[in-house]
């Protein structure tokens, strides 16, 4: 049995009389680098002002830039030093880095998450961040990868 069909078509005016809107928010990917998550050292400071070096390990890095916390606040537009070690027993990549955002959580010794965008890091340093991203990328996937036998 067949449910039967009215014999006329709705335009989008009625449809919309008879159908509340529904606002659909879409999260949009803002990321134009591939990131990896885990730690690599890094130690930074403040260019301007000059203030003294700061150690931190990374939440995640990209070949734009890093994601650290942080027990202090920077506010963004702020200019950073950095020194990055890859742990890969080569010399630590030189950078400066701007704060582009910050985040702030309650209840965690290091209660803020600095967002830092590369300003200037020459191509070989950044084609060896490149090249980590790679290989921690590879390994993540080999890790995750689940054999049907």
């Amino acid at each position: 049995m067949s449910i039967p069909l009215p014999n006329f078509c709705l335009n989008n005016k009625m449809l919309n009389l008879l159908m509340p809107r529904v606002k659909i928010k879409y999260m949009r990917e803002q990321r134009k680098n591939i990131r990896v998550d885990g730690p690599v050292k890094i130690s930074y400071k403040v260019i301007s002002p000059p203030d003294g070096w700061g150690d931190s390990v990374t939440i995640n890095i990209s070949k734009g830039g890093i994601a650290l916390p942080a027990d202090h606040t920077l506010l963004p537009g702020v200019v950073l030093e950095l020194k990055i070690d890859l742990l890969n027993n080569t010399e630590p990549i030189n950078a400066t880095a701007e704060v582009v955002w910050v985040n702030k959580k309650t209840g965690t010794a290091m209660p803020y998450t600095i967002g830092l965008k590369f300003l200037n890091i020459n191509l070989r340093d950044r084609d060896r961040i490149y090249y980590y991203i790679s290989k921690k990328s590879e390994e993540k996937h080999k890790n995750n990868m689940k054999w049907i036998e």
